[in-house]
């Protein structure tokens, strides 16, 4: 996660560098970063709690961290984001997504299960198809090995665990997490994990 945290790190970099490059003029800049909406602070919520998201409900399991997501409309205001959560492990703020095991839920109101499998699966990674069952309810759910290895460097490999839990016949969940990673080895969850089962099982639509 080092890596993947350094990687991060330079892209934001790069981008930071690139709108530098482009501005006309310090004032310019200046005038620009007055009038930009200033982000948040993410909400957080320490375990064991049940959460309402928006558009679900979910219980943070002690030992974890809640944390909530914002988007922005067409007038650049900040709202909470209703389909979308963090929980993390052993986490103490919200920075901690980015060096700590993360469960990433994310809530579709249009698409079955199935169907945001199909359409979440990279052509480019190597997918491994399996099966979990939820509360009692049978979930597809995909593997996900994407290796970042450069010729002539050491091996870089990223693994995920991706679960499609039905909502209703046209909605349904998308639980992802980050299981594996060269540089750290085994993260300690997966979709295996008790409290990882026991955060899906807690996942209720409003």
């Amino acid at each position: 996660m080092k890596k993947a945290l350094t990687a991060m790190i330079l892209v934001f970099a790069l981008a930071f560098c690139l709108a530098a490059c482009g501005s006309s003029s310090a004032a310019e800049t200046a005038a620009e970063e007055e009038t930009a909406p200033e982000m948040p602070e993410a909400p957080i919520t320490p375990g064991e709690a049940a959460v309402d998201v928006g558009y679900f409900t979910v219980t943070v399991p002690e030992g974890w961290l809640g944390v909530g997501e914002y988007e922005i409309d067409g007038n650049d205001q900040y709202s909470p984001a209703p389909y979308s959560y963090l929980i993390i492990k052993g986490g103490e703020r919200a920075q901690d997504q980015y060096v700590k095991p993360t469960l990433s839920i994310y809530y579709s109101p249009s698409k079955s299960a199935r169907e945001l499998l199909e359409s979440n699966m990279a052509p480019v990674d190597e997918n491994t198809e399996f099966e979990v069952t939820v509360g009692g309810k049978k979930c597809p759910a995909y593997h996900s090995v994407m290796d970042f290895s450069a010729e002539g460097e050491d091996p870089f490999v990223m693994e995920y665990d991706n679960i499609f839990i039905p909502a209703t016949d046209s909605s349904c969940f998308r639980v992802s997490m980050l299981t594996y990673v060269t540089s750290e080895g085994d993260t300690g969850i997966s979709a295996a994990n008790e409290d990882v089962i026991a955060i899906m099982e807690s996942l209720k639509k409003n």
